[in-house]
């Protein structure tokens, strides 16, 4: 947001979504390996 006014916006996903967001939010280390791994327990695969 490149202005100082407030930006509201809406995010539509698939309920499978959310919690691995959460979950990549919670991570400590966002290396490319522990990223994969994640995804692969929510069932996503990280692409390049």
């Amino acid at each position: 947001n490149p202005s100082a006014e407030t930006t509201r916006y809406l995010i539509i996903m698939q309920g499978q979504v959310h919690p691995l967001i959460e979950a990549i939010h919670r991570l400590e280390q966002r290396d490319p390996e522990t990223l994969q791994q994640l995804f692969q327990q929510y069932g996503s695969e990280l692409l390049d």
